[in-house]
């Protein structure tokens, strides 16, 4: 299925890199009006970049998820939004297990941005979408089935579905379709310190968390991940909301 976005006003949130930056690469090839926003100033080159690659024009945005007034200026300028993709968020290891003091920041950390940071953002993009709009979480696996190790961050997950659920009800009466995207694990950042705290690869630490995924060709890359944000903030999705949608080779069958 080939989608087309012209003349649609896209914001995609947390897209200076990975699953963001593909996202939004994607929209700006369907012929979206794209903006991206992140809150390093890398972010500029980040929208050169997908505008070269894209042949579009990709307009840059630092904003600040976890600072109300960073977004209300970010999101000021915009009449509307047809589509508003929250993929900012932060991941890491998080042990119930381990020592208080050697968690307790990286648990405020990823409340603050999985969790405040996808509040305020909603908050403050809500007046911006109209009938029709959609609006698009990137949730995890974790949101549903965590593995060991990683209480916080599946917490904080498990919110964004909750988050997703609860404004699905309240902008639904709108014309606003609120859904969620699910991703299985994928080779990133995350991925890499968890493996060299258990003393393994990236690539043996993969392994392992794909093993309960039904289809097993290869590991799930973020170029993969985009059709599911296409279909949803498409018109052939226009009757789905307070969706989670798996994107995990069958590892989560729920």
């Amino acid at each position: 299925m080939n989608f087309n976005f012209s003349n649609k006003t896209v914001v995609v949130v947390g897209a200076n890199r990975g699953i963001g930056f593909a996202i939004a690469s994607a929209f700006a090839k369907s012929e979206g009006e794209v903006t991206i926003m992140a809150e390093s100033d890398d972010i500029t080159a980040a929208a050169d970049r997908m505008s070269r690659e894209t042949g579009r024009s990709v307009h840059p945005q630092i904003c600040d998820i976890t600072d109300v007034n960073s977004l209300k200026n970010a999101f000021e300028p915009f009449q509307h939004i047809d589509i508003l993709v929250c993929n900012s968020g932060f991941g890491a290891a998080s042990s119930i297990t381990a020592p208080i003091e050697s968690v307790s920041q990286i648990y405020r950390k990823l409340v603050d941005i999985n969790v405040l940071g996808s509040l305020f953002t909603t908050q403050i993009a809500a007046p911006k979408l109209r009938s029709g709009s959609r609006l698009i979480y990137t949730a995890s696996t974790y949101s549903k089935a965590p593995e060991a190790g990683f209480a916080a961050y599946a917490a904080t997950k498990h919110a964004t579905l909750g988050l997703m659920r609860s404004t699905a009800r309240e902008l639904g009466p709108a014309g606003v379709t609120v859904n969620a995207v699910c991703p299985g694990p994928i080779l990133n950042e995350v991925v890499e310190a968890s493996a060299a705290k258990k003393g393994i690869t990236p690539d043996e630490y993969m392994s392992y968390l794909t093993q309960r995924q039904a289809l097993k060709q290869g590991v799930i890359k973020t170029d993969d991940l985009v059709g599911a944000y296409l279909f949803l903030a498409s018109n052939a999705a226009s009757e789905i909301t307070g969706q989670a949608l798996n994107v995990d080779k069958g590892e989560v069958m729920m």
